[in-house]
């Protein structure tokens, strides 16, 4: 709004120029600096409007090379989750194989044990001299040595036979205790892969959000960088017209009489309506007035009327001021009222000292009245240095 305000503005000012034949070079040179600073001004804030996209631009490609190298730690995360899981699942299966084996040996140490303590059930019952009476049965010395040595030989591959197993049982206790360890460690690292792979999740919906915030950024920088450049190609314009008038020689073909002139109508003036004066209040801050404007209250519909001779160079709507009207009296003289409920004059229409011209309305900071200002060129006057305040009720 400020931009289009300012072109505006500016626009205004050209036209000024352009309908009253009596502005002089020095005026719109003046303007024309006022404008080129402008521009440059614009420039400056394109460029950095400019950096500001670029700068999101390079955020956004950042963020971009980070959601691929995120999507290939999530990628390699979750592999290893399934490695982890495929190697979980043969320790799971290897572990029930040894206790599968674990029980055989137990029931084979079982088994070798009864045997065993059979044997030995039927040895004591022969006694210490039945054992004797086996060995010495034998009709030559050969035979009772060999009955000795079988003897001796079940007896040691007893014992050889039950160490195998002892010893089979405890190193499958201490592989099955091996595989549980391995396997909660397994566990334990799935776990931890699963959470970090959640964790890179979350960091990627993240960086998306983030993502999806630049590219809204860089929207809107587009949004005002086409704005900006628009604004810069009318401030172009603008300037190439007021050097075409800054080329032209501007002179009057004649003056009026001094005591014809508005300028000789300082003090004389009729209010353009009737009712009490005051300073705006809200005006001068809000709405950016400069200079002394005055405020005449009025019921809405009264009469307006123009203050003296001139032709109409502005009628239209005006944000912060409603209804403005504009007469151009000569002389670089101009009249503005604002907050017309309607005015009924066309731009290039000429009125004379009386006429009505409109209807009183009322805005924002007007309940019911005009606004009024006198300039001279680029200057406000203070209208009541210029109206006949007789019978006029001023308020603070």
């Amino acid at each position: 709004m400020r931009i289009c305000l300012l072109l505006f503005l500016s626009a205004f000012i050209l036209l000024l120029f352009q309908g009253d034949s009596l502005w002089g070079r020095s005026l719109i040179e003046n303007e024309l600096k006022t404008q080129q600073k402008r521009l440059k001004s614009l420039q400056e804030e394109i460029a950095i409007h400019r950096e500001h996209a670029s700068d999101i631009e390079k955020s956004r490609e950042s963020v971009l090379q980070e959601l691929e190298t995120l999507n290939r730690d999530i990628q390699t995360q979750w592999q290893r989750l399934q490695d982890t899981k495929q190697q979980w699942t043969i320790k799971e299966l290897e572990l029930l194989e040894a206790a599968r084996n674990c029980s055989r040996q137990k029931t084979d140490l079982q088994r070798l044990q009864v045997q065993v303590e059979r044997r030995l059930r039927a040895l004591s019952r022969f006694g210490a001299v039945g054992s004797f009476n086996v060995l010495f049965a034998a009709e030559t010395i050969p035979e009772l040595i060999s009955r000795e040595t079988y003897l001796k030989t079940i007896l040691d591959q007893d014992r050889k036979q039950r160490h195998i197993y002892q010893t089979r049982l405890r190193l499958l206790s201490e592989k099955k205790i091996q595989l549980e360890h391995q396997r909660k460690e397994l566990q334990e690292a799935a776990v931890q892969i699963k959470a970090e792979a959640e964790l890179l999740e979350e960091r990627k919906q993240q960086r998306r959000s983030f993502l999806e915030e630049l590219r809204l950024q860089s929207e809107l920088y587009d949004e005002m960088l086409a704005e900006l450049r628009s604004a810069e190609q009318s401030l172009h314009e603008i300037i190439h017209k007021l050097n075409q008038e800054r080329q032209k020689e501007l002179s009057y073909s004649g003056h009026l009489a001094l005591t014809d002139s508005f300028l000789a109508q300082k003090g004389k003036l009729n209010p353009p309506v009737s009712g009490s004066i005051s300073r705006p209040k809200r005006g001068n801050s809000q709405y950016g007035l400069k200079g002394p404007g005055i405020v005449i209250a009025a019921h809405w519909g009264s009469e307006i009327r123009s203050v003296f001779d001139g032709t109409v160079v502005f009628n239209d709507p005006l944000r912060g001021f409603g209804n403005v009207l504009i007469i151009n009296h000569g002389d670089q003289y101009y009249t503005l009222m604002a907050q017309g409920m309607k005015f009924f004059k066309k731009v290039g229409q000429k009125v004379v000292q009386g006429e009505i011209v409109g209807l009183v309305g009322g805005g924002p900071w007007i309940d019911g009245g005009i606004y009024f200002e006198i300039r001279n060129r680029d200057r406000q006057e203070d209208p009541l240095e210029w109206l006949d305040l007789r019978g006029v009720r001023l308020r603070n």
